[in-house]
């Protein structure tokens, strides 16, 4: 048995490789924010850890780079529910 393209066919094929493409794209940005969440509550741990097994200069260095970091990884995770929530809006 034959299939006969048509521009239907086609139509049809671009539309479901575009929601697709937009569902990988989806899982891509909430994967990529579930790790900036839990990477942001890892941090702290991160420098108790170091804190405790002796190494002062190390907790000191991420204590530093801990404001950057958060307003980063927050901003991160702002403009994502901003931009979901801005998409089905409209």
């Amino acid at each position: 048995m034959r299939t006969t393209i048509t521009p239907e066919n086609i139509d049809f094929e671009e539309r479901k490789l575009r929601l697709i493409n937009e569902d990988q794209k989806q899982d891509s940005q909430l994967r990529m924010v579930w790790f900036a969440l839990l990477s942001s509550l890892l941090y702290p741990v991160l420098v108790m850890i170091c804190f405790s097994l002796g190494f002062p200069e190390c907790a000191k260095l991420l204590t530093e780079m801990s404001d950057i970091y958060f307003i980063s990884v927050m901003g991160l995770v702002g403009v994502y529910f901003g931009a979901d929530a801005y998409i089905r809006r409209t």
